[in-house]
């Protein structure tokens, strides 16, 4: 009875790293009424299944062998996302020709675009595309390989398409940036397709609430240096503020 308890703890444990992407051990020793080292033997056991890594203070989500479907990722930290969004359309030029990349935090950014106009929009996300179809702004999807993860298009058509364009602005998406130095994505091919994004613009924008903080991913697309602004909903970590070390202009929602 014990051993099927301890398992359906950690199942319930695995499912939560799954949605929010991190857990705290003293929090989930409340939640499921068991010590933190109770926790951590099960962080442990996590770890060794390949669902987990080690965190300060609790685990994350082993993200290289795990991308969640879009239609889940834009039900998290929806509140952040939407603030997010709204002080993004700061940066947003007059008839300005802007890029919107592929990404739930992004894709918030649309809700607002749909009250704009003039404005010159291009973009390789389809959900983007389709919602802002019926706006008073110029829209452009660029063609490629569809990616039914991130609904974005991808690949050698898409990357062709930026060496014609010149942008004023580019909002870019991340999968989180916990151990490298810039911001990072799911795949090579998702990090070849921002790369394409951030060579045609004039000013690079990251949006990324505070789980990315505590997230990793696969490839580091850019180093922080190299981007103009960092808009979140929380001050980041010392390690994220010494790497950057006053580059990247910190805009906090």
């Amino acid at each position: 009875m014990r051993q099927e308890l301890t398992e359906e703890r950690r199942e319930k444990l695995a499912q939560l790293l799954i949605i929010n992407g991190f857990i705290q051990a003293t929090d989930m020793a409340r939640r499921f009424n068991v010590s933190t080292e109770t926790i951590r033997k099960d962080i442990i056991s996590l770890e060794q299944k390949g669902v987990a890594k080690k965190s300060h203070g609790g685990a994350v989500v082993i993200k290289e062998f795990l991308e969640r479907p879009f239609s889940r990722r834009e039900l998290e930290y929806r509140e952040e996302k939407q603030r997010i969004a709204a002080r993004a359309m700061d940066f947003v030029p007059q008839k300005g020709i802007i890029i919107l990349d592929a990404g739930s935090t992004v894709h918030s950014m649309a809700k607002h675009l749909i009250y704009q106009k003039d404005l010159t929009i291009i973009t390789n996300s389809l959900s983007v595309a389709h919602f802002l179809a019926d706006s008073e702004n110029k829209i452009y999807v660029v063609g490629g390989e569809v990616r039914n993860v991130t609904m974005s298009l991808v690949g050698y058509w898409a990357n062709n398409a930026f060496k014609s364009i010149k942008a004023d602005v580019a909002f870019l998406g991340t999968s989180g940036f916990m151990s490298h130095k810039g911001p990072c994505a799911e795949s090579f091919i998702e990090a070849e397709m921002k790369e394409s994004i951030i060579e045609c613009s004039r000013k690079k924008i990251v949006l990324a609430d505070h789980s990315k903080f505590v997230s990793d991913a696969l490839v580091e697309y850019i180093e922080w240096k190299k981007i103009d602004c960092l808009i979140t909903d929380q001050v980041p970590d010392k390690n994220w503020i010494d790497i950057n070390n006053d580059e990247t202009e910190l805009v906090i929602a």
